[in-house]
């Protein structure tokens, strides 16, 4: 089609269109084909075969987008007059509609998008162009169907290019009294008020506040002489993001509360979050405020906190209250390198002490900390029910005390954690394998330990109480777990290295006891090897040793193995194992262990 061949009076407004067709235009001669001619149809995302002759569109026919195909070439052999005529063939099928198509160069690859579970998702369709179903019509769905059988059966309207005198067709009637139009209605003509009603008609004091509402929306005096809108300063203004309280148990120090307070603003660049775990008084509490820069590619933060924690400790042979508090100041520094991978950096100031709460002459111990660190941090898993289930993450720290106010603090560390996790088909099912370690040395080593689990609730500890020595254990003092079949604190050195290996399957989908109706649903199971050693000085680390029998068993090498399951009750997720110490020789009695988090 062409300017020339239009009508002089064509008027675009006076076209009455009711579907979207798809054509072609020659740049060179600006000439215009029609490739489709779908009635009531819209058609969009046309795109071309590799050879040109086939193409690819979206198209509501039937009343839900799905994808077709056509052939838009001619041939001697064709019996058709032009490209319109060939009916278009559908190469999906969808109930919820296919939209957004894009194909990759070579045509072997289709991506689109389309709605599913709530959401919308993306699909990869291989090799669009020779993909069928068994239907070359789709069946309209029912609201089609009526539009189509109302068309046949509607009165043929005047054209609204005929020319009609609307002021001659106006009938002026005047009535009095209660009128009904009994050719339209056969129901009683009695006025029914809806001025009570949210649809009904306003009030005039109703109009006028809804006038002055909709007045907010164009503030005066917003434009310069020039008429551009007037540059004024942004004005930081925080609102609240997220309060709550929660739950948790720690296995050193027991049950724990914290009530978390976030707020930032309008642009997100300001983040404040504000932590407190208010006990008596402030000396016996947790706080903690925080505030980080988010305007930049880097991530800014500065953090002060107090914390305080009481254990029983065995001293002189005699067991003693005591509180440890840490306070101080971090600040930190993140950089995403990527979408997956980001270091961080960090300087914190620590100050710890330890009082004797059962007896004040003993005096109380302080210790300072200057701890700068560096992270390099990846992480692009995808998390399943209770634990990710795919991708890999990793984080390698270095962090030391250069002991500046006290020498004999010093100390540096290197520590890694890796984890992986493989997707065995469709579902829940994957393997997890981990290996993490730690490295320290100075005048004042980091220490770790081996055994148990994380927030292990009915915990025990191979040293019979608490691990912490000092107020350097207090702050750094870190758990190389999980190592089940063995108990808290097996082992403990100034290294260490760990490896667990982890097959986590579904075990229960749904399941409504008796007595007591407990629901619980997505049970999910693990089978698990775990194996560590730590030590203090390398010449002395002996993973092996001989029994008086002469067979091989492990020394400093502790292997556990054992199953367990998962399951979320009452908002928690709670863990049950159960494991068996392993020394090549046999195995220990059971270990049982009741804890909660997710798995690593």
């Amino acid at each position: 089609m062409s300017i020339g061949q239009m009508p002089d009076d064509f008027k675009i407004y006076n076209y009455d269109y009711d579907q979207d067709d798809i054509y072609s235009i020659n740049i060179n001669s600006l000439k215009m084909e029609r490739i489709t001619n779908t009635s009531s149809a819209t058609e969009s995302f046309p795109l071309v075969s590799p050879d040109g002759k086939e193409i690819l569109f979206v198209s509501d026919a039937n009343g839900i987008t799905n994808i077709y195909k056509k052939n838009i070439v001619m041939s001697n052999d064709d019996s058709l007059n032009s490209v319109i005529e060939r009916a278009p063939i559908p190469i999906t099928n969808s109930l919820t509609g296919v939209d957004q198509i894009s194909i990759s160069r070579d045509g072997q690859k289709l991506t689109f998008s389309s709605l599913s579970q709530v959401s919308y998702n993306i699909y990869l369709m291989n090799n669009p162009f020779t993909s069928k179903i068994n239907s070359e019509v789709l069946k309209p769905t029912v609201y089609i169907s009526s539009l189509k059988e109302k068309k046949i059966k509607q009165v043929e309207k005047p054209q609204i290019t005929e020319k009609i005198d609307s002021v001659k067709n106006v009938k002026i009637e005047f009535f009095t009294g209660q009128y009904s139009d009994t050719t339209k209605t056969d129901y009683d003509s009695t006025t029914v008020s809806y001025t009570n009603f949210v649809f009904g008609p306003k009030s005039k004091e109703e109009e006028l506040k809804l006038k002055n509402a909709v007045d907010n929306f164009y503030p005066v005096d917003n434009l310069d002489e020039n008429g551009d809108y007037k540059v004024r300063r942004y004005k930081i203004t925080f609102s609240p993001d997220l309060v709550y309280a929660n739950a948790g148990y720690n296995t050193l120090y027991g049950l724990t509360g914290t009530t978390i307070l976030s707020f930032s603003d309008v642009l997100g660049n300001h983040r404040l979050i504000g932590q407190t775990s208010l006990q008596l008084d402030l000396k016996n509490s947790d706080y903690g405020l925080s505030y980080f820069y988010l305007a930049n590619r880097t991530n800014y933060g500065v953090q002060l906190f107090h914390t305080a924690r009481f254990v029983y400790l065995i001293q002189n042979n005699v067991t003693n209250f005591f509180r440890f508090r840490n306070f101080g100041a971090v600040f930190s520094a993140s950089y995403p390198i990527n979408q997956f991978y980001r270091i961080d950096a960090g300087l914190s100031f620590f100050g710890v002490s330890k009082e004797n709460l059962d007896d004040p002459s003993d005096p109380t111990s302080k210790s300072t900390f200057i701890i700068p660190s560096i992270s390099l941090v990846k992480d692009n898993v995808l998390w399943g029910i209770t634990a990710p289930i795919d991708g890999s993450r990793y984080r390698l720290d270095l962090l030391g005390n250069p002991g500046i106010s006290e020498k004999e603090l010093s100390f540096y560390s290197l520590l890694g954690d890796y984890r992986t996790y493989f997707k065995m088909g469709e579902g829940y099912y994957s393997f997890a394998i981990r290996l993490a370690g730690g490295y320290s040395g100075g005048a004042n080593p980091q220490r770790f330990f081996l055994g148990g689990t994380d927030n292990w609730i009915n915990r025990k500890f191979a040293t019979q109480e608490v691990p912490i020595e000092s107020t350097s254990d207090f702050v750094f003092l870190t758990a190389g777990v999980p190592l089940r079949g063995f108990e808290y604190a097996a082992r403990i050195g100034s290294k260490y290295t760990m490896l667990n290996m982890e097959l986590r399957f579904p075990l229960i989908r749904y399941l409504l006891t008796g007595g007591l109706p407990l629901f619980f649903s997505n049970m999910q199971g693990a089978l698990f090897v775990d194996a560590g050693a730590t030590w203090d000085k390398n010449s002395s680390l002996k993973l092996f040793t001989k029994d008086s029998n002469g067979n091989v068993i492990t020394k400093d090498l502790l292997i556990g193995m054992g199953v367990g399951a998962r399951v979320f009750f009452l908002n928690f997720l709670v863990k049950y194992d159960v494991g068996w110490a392993y020394n090549f020789n046999g195995f220990s009695s059971p270990i049982h262990y009741i804890s909660l988090g997710a798995d690593f």
